[in-house]
């Protein structure tokens, strides 16, 4: 899904308000999560809890997307792109926090290699 918001995003950044590029974001993954949904045939209404719980979900994931979006409209592309990867990161965190999944050795040194690329990218960026 980062993918396809990536190609719209690319497609029309410089011509097009950012307000604008996350409307075609949220058109087309309501598109393809609708024929997923159907594809299941397994769904159920949420309770109440769940749809606030949705509600706020929704929320904070549009706040996100303007960040994300204005971002990539106010600095080069490779260098939010590569910040985008940290999100592998607190993924990481969350699920041992909250799910007290251990990561692995591989994840382990795949998020060393985040932070590390992180760093040197900023400081190669900072020195030109």
């Amino acid at each position: 899904m980062i993918n396809l918001y990536l190609l719209i995003s690319l497609m029309i950044l410089l011509t097009d308000h950012y307000l604008v590029i996350i409307n075609y974001f949220a058109y087309i993954s309501g598109v393809v999560s609708l024929f997923i949904l159907l594809a299941q045939k397994s769904f159920q209404l949420p309770s109440l809890s769940g749809c606030l719980v949705l509600i706020l979900l929704g929320g904070i994931g549009l706040l996100a997307q303007i960040a994300l979006t204005k971002a990539y409209q106010l600095v080069p592309a490779s260098l939010v792109s590569l910040y985008n990867y940290s999100q592998i990161i607190f993924a990481s965190v969350f699920g041992l926090l909250f799910f007290q999944e251990i990561p692995d050795l591989l994840s382990i040194g795949g998020a060393i290699f985040i932070v590390i690329s992180g760093y040197l990218n900023y400081r190669l960026k900072s020195n030109n």
